[in-house]
Formats: C-alpha cells, sequence, structure tokens
C-alpha cells in the first residue's frame, strides 16, 4: 500500500518549504502540501508525485470558531488528493504551520490571540482529526500506521516574558502530543526550534523591533522573492537602497531608517551565543526524528539554557540524552 506524507506550512522560504524539499530528496511517497499561499519553487518537485492544495490553516479565518466544518473540508480535499496520486492512506502529518505574534496578554487585540490559536492549535489538532477520518474510512490502524510531527517552538519548554499566548499554543500542543503518546498514536514526535532564519523571523525583526513598514514587506515577499532575498536575507546594500530609490523622498528616510535598525538586529541575532537555525538544519532534524523508528515518542530541542528546568514540563539538563550524529544534539525524553 502507498501511504502519502501531508505537509502545512510550505510558504516560500519557510521550514515547510525546506521540510519539503528535504522529503523530495530523502522519500519517494505521494506528497500533499496544503498552505494558502502558493510557493512556486514547490512545482517541480510535485509536478510527478505531489499535489499542493490552496487552504487557509486558519479554522476561524473559514468557518467563524466552527472547527468541525474545517476539519470536514480538509478531509474532502485529502481524499480527493489520495485518489489523483494513487495512494492508500496517510502514513505521516506533519504539522508545519505556525505564526508568531509578540504582546502582553493585556495588549494583544482579541483578533490576533483567535489567530495565533487558530493556526497554531485548532489547526493541527483539525489537520489531526482530517487525517485520521479518513484513514479510518480506508481501513487503517491510525495508532500504529500513521507518524505524527508536531513543529513547534523552544518557547513551549521555554516561555519568554510578553509572548504569553503564543508561548501558550505552543506548550500546550506538547501536552497534546504527550497525551496522544499515552495510548493514541505510537509515533510522535515535537520539535522545538530555536529561532529560524525564515520569513517569520525577519518580518518580527523587520515590523516589530526596527518599526518597518509592514505593506512594504508583504509586497515584497508576495511579489519578489528574489528582491525579497537580496534586502532581508543578504541585506545587500546596492540593492535595497537603489530599490528605496523609487519611493518618495519622506518614504525613503523611513524606509532607510528601518533597513540599518533591521540589519543591526539580524547581525545581532546572527552572532549572538544561541545563533539562529537554518531552514536545512532543521529540515534534516525533522525528517529525521520523523521516519526513522523511535524507542519513545520525543521533544526535539534545538537550545536548551539554564531557564529550561523542572518547572517546564519537568525536562532538566540531566534528563536530555546526547545524539551527535544530527543538527540538534540535545533532545528531552517525552515518556519516561
Amino acid at each position: 500500500m502507498a501511504g502519502a506524507i501531508i505537509v502545512t506550512g510550505v510558504a516560500p522560504l519557510s521550514l515547510g518549504e525546506g521540510i519539503v524539499h528535504e522529503i523530495g530528496v530523502w522519500k519517494s511517497d505521494p506528497l500533499i502540501v496544503l498552505d494558502k499561499i502558493p510557493n512556486p519553487s514547490l512545482k517541480r518537485l510535485l509536478k510527478d508525485r505531489g499535489l499542493f492544495i490552496k487552504e487557509d490553516l486558519n479554522p476561524f479565518e473559514i468557518h467563524g470558531n466552527q472547527e468541525v466544518l474545517f476539519e470536514d473540508r480538509i478531509a474532502r480535499k485529502l481524499e480527493n488528493g489520495l485518489k489523483k496520486l494513487g495512494a492508500d492512506f496517510i502514513s505521516t502529518l506533519i504539522n508545519n504551520a505556525g505564526i508568531y505574534d509578540f504582546g502582553t496578554v493585556d495588549e494583544l487585540p482579541y483578533e490576533r490571540i483567535q489567530k495565533l490559536f487558530g493556526v497554531n492549535a485548532l489547526g493541527h489538532i483539525g489537520m489531526l482529526r482530517a487525517v485520521m477520518r479518513v484513514n479510518r474510512k480506508y481501513g487503517v490502524a491510525n495508532k500504529r500506521r500513521l507518524r505524527l510531527c508536531e513543529v513547534g517552538s523552544f518557547q513551549g519548554l521555554m516561555p519568554r516574558g510578553g509572548r504569553s499566548i503564543y508561548c501558550l499554543t505552543k506548550g500546550g500542543m506538547i501536552d497534546f502530543c504527550q497525551a496522544l503518546a499515552n495510548g493514541e498514536l505510537e509515533h510522535v514526535v515535537y520539535i522545538a526550534p530555536p529561532s529560524i532564519d525564515t520569513p517569520m523571523l525577519h518580518f518580527n525583526h523587520w515590523v516589530t523591533k526596527a518599526q518597518g513598514d509592514k505593506t512594504f514587506w508583504e509586497n515584497i515577499y508576495m511579489k519578489d522573492i528574489a528582491l525579497y532575498r537580496s534586502i532581508f536575507l543578504n541585506c545587500n546594500h546596492t540593492l535595497t537602497y537603489s530599490h528605496f530609490a523609487r519611493f518618495p523622498k519622506n518614504e525613503q528616510r523611513k524606509l532607510n531608517r528601518a533597513f540599518r535598525d533591521y540589519e543591526r538586529i539580524r547581525n545581532q541575532y546572527l552572532n549572538a551565543k544561541e545563533g539562529v537555525a537554518t531552514v536545512t538544519e532543521v529540515s534534516e532534524t525533522v525528517i529525521h526524528y520523523t521516519f526513522n523508528p523511535l524507542q519513545r515518542p520525543v521533544i526535539v530541542l534545538g537550545q536548551v539554557s539554564n531557564d529550561c528546568d523542572e518547572r517546564h514540563y519537568g525536562v532538566t539538563e540531566k534528563d536530555l540524552e546526547y545524539d551527535g550524529d544530527h543538527p540538534f544534539s540535545k533532545r528531552a525524553l517525552m515518556l519516561s
């Protein structure tokens, strides 16, 4: 029987894009990817063996707060996708879709709180329920045959101030995975990477920290990935200031100031002791722990600090096993 792999959150330059490319290298299984933003870089890979489904992975955006309808919609699309690809069931779900937001609990508008829960938690649960429903219809035992990889954040284990709602959506999914591993699914992995060099991080640095214009960032990202790389990844001064010169003088001054601050902030993060993980590093880790046999479900940590103590899910330095063969050399066992 041919089992399909499902990956969510595959926008341009994202971790999901990296995961899909790694799957293309190491696996030959049918592949279904979902995102609301099309990704031209995946067309060649998906041409013969895969399918892109355009879908907003925030249940609140589509059907208000009726998450069950989101689940129904996803299940129908996945079932149609399996038929098109000639797949018999779904072997793997990599729940990678996610968003970041910053702000204290009393500062964040309710709409942004709802979006965090929608994308980071309810959307993940709805995807899993849809996948399990399709498999049951095909007579597949989910407990034994379905692999689940939840891509979260180290802030689910080590909450930081000013991110209370975000940390709740990430930490809550660790509890969710641990409950699943206690009798519902045999292969469960929660990936808790550090900051990753993706548009999610760039947006935070440009808009939140450097006070750059949000619309400017969105227009570049959605319309010109090559220019996006030059400005937000490579900080190419010649191309960046040449592009800024097209704007009125007062806008140029704001963009110039924001870019200087953005470059300074980016360099600080890249050169910090903790560093910033690359998409390749995290993608390789996701593939390794998702597709290799596990003795038990695990949380894979991208970084460990003194803040990671017994207050956070009982994880301490002495609980961590060294795994030197893989980009993230520490992992915390979810189950004793």
